[in-house]
């Protein structure tokens, strides 16, 4: 004797396989449309629910006002050329020659360069090459946004800026 469970899958197999077929027959008609409008109608007709009714969406217009609209634009403006000023003064402020004023380690056996122009860079690399004081430096981008100082004599060492003006 055939199981319950059985007997329900197969009729449900069976069920799938007949649908299967018909909605395959019905989409073989649509593809075959060639106007766009009239074809997605044809899907429509076949796929979408026809109790559900589209909702349509006003968007209140009192919410936001153009003159609100016109302000933010000026502020996105304005936020945009300060950053576009702020960057073009550090690659201004990095390209000049720095002194090293001081040199001193710290707590932490790491060491760290005073610049005459009150900036601070921490020695990012366990090389045993330093700069002295009165060294003139200059800092250039690697890659990945590393930073390099390299002095007079072409000496080069990887660091790390602690401060910014």
């Amino acid at each position: 004797m055939v199981s319950a469970s059985r007997l329900a899958s197969s009729i449900f197999c069976v069920y799938i396989v007949l649908t299967s077929s018909a909605n395959a027959n019905e989409t073989n008609r649509c593809v075959s449309i060639v106007d766009d409008l009239k074809r997605l109608s044809c899907y429509d007709s076949l796929f979408i629910n026809k109790s559900i009714e589209p909702k349509v969406i006003e968007l209140d217009a009192s919410k936001k006002p153009v003159e609100n609209l016109k302000a933010t634009e000026s502020e996105l403006e304005d936020a945009t050329i300060k950053a576009a000023r702020d960057a073009y003064n550090q690659i201004i402020e990095d390209a000049k020659a720095m002194i090293v004023a001081k040199v001193a380690e710290g707590r932490n056996k790491k060491v760290y360069y005073y610049m005459n122009n009150d900036r601070i860079f921490r020695k990012n690399t366990s090389r045993s090459a330093t700069f002295r004081v009165d060294d003139i430096v200059e800092l250039e981008g690697g890659a990945l946004g590393a930073q390099f100082l390299i002095n007079q004599n072409g000496k080069r060492i990887k660091v790390k800026e602690i401060n910014s003006k």
